[in-house]
């Protein structure tokens, strides 16, 4: 019981380095910016956008889980909601 549990958490653990790791490249190319301004020259109201991302994240869900979408998504995504 304490190796799966220990298992579980290095799994949690590299899911969360990865991620950390992704979204530092994804800020140093400018990933963040770029989406933002497409999304904002979509002119979507803000419902329409709260649907395209409801969509997208169930999307997502289908291959990731909770916390990593989270941190994945994150860095572009709040630039984009700001905007």
């Amino acid at each position: 019981a304490v190796q799966r549990g220990i298992a579980s958490v290095s799994v949690i653990g590299l899911i969360l380095a990865g991620a950390s790791f992704l979204t530092l490249a994804m800020g140093f190319i400018g990933l963040p910016r770029e989406v933002a301004s497409f999304i904002g020259g979509l002119q979507l109201s803000p419902f329409a956008l709260l649907m395209l991302l409801m969509v997208f994240f169930i999307v997502l869900g289908c291959f990731l889980d909770g916390i990593s979408m989270v941190v994945l998504t994150m860095a572009v995504l709040l630039p984009t909601v700001q905007a």
